[in-house]
């Protein structure tokens, strides 16, 4: 199964009334979150199944994502949002499913990586990458990683220009 990891897109600030939980996506993370959605059918294995964080910023991520990943079992995780990576894990192992896509959080997302591949990488908003587990092996297999402006710029779209930096993929 290839597991894909995305960083939530860019959120607005918390304020007090809305606290951490319910922080929206910026323009900007509504656009980086469409790139997303644009590139990503065309690297994705299906069937897939899509789990995000409960925190709004995911969710919105996420929201972007569904349409374009169609058919796609799409549900809210707890254990994204707690970091509970050992949890996600024994979920994933009973999938019937080619991909696995978790969108969540910092610093959980480059901590996964990390232990699930062996490979250490800055983790941006919005970037992107897929491992892919190998049966007897104890590490996946690192395939891809980009950063929101690669994303744009590969999805075609003009983002790109609004970063400032042509990223990088590694």
């Amino acid at each position: 199964m290839e597991i894909v990891l995305i960083r939530h897109a860019e959120a607005e600030d918390p304020v007090p009334e809305t606290g951490d939980f319910n922080r929206p996506l910026t323009r900007q993370g509504q656009r980086d979150a469409l790139a997303l959605s644009l590139l990503l059918p065309d690297l994705l294995r299906k069937p897939l199944v899509l789990w995000f964080s409960p925190l709004l910023r995911a969710r919105q991520t996420a929201e972007y994502l569904v349409p374009s990943l169609f058919p796609v079992e799409a549900r809210s995780c707890d254990a994204i949002a707690e970091g509970d990576l050992l949890a996600l894990q024994q979920k994933w192992k009973s999938l019937a499913a080619e991909t696995l896509v978790l969108v969540g959080h910092q610093p959980h997302m480059g901590q996964w990586i990390r232990e699930l591949s062996g490979v250490d990488l800055p983790v941006s908003k919005a970037s992107c990458t897929i491992l892919r587990e190998r049966p007897g092996k104890e590490k996946c297999q690192f395939l891809w990683h980009a950063r929101p402006e690669m994303v744009a710029r590969m999805a075609g779209g003009e983002e790109s220009a609004a970063h400032g930096d042509h990223g990088r993929m590694l």
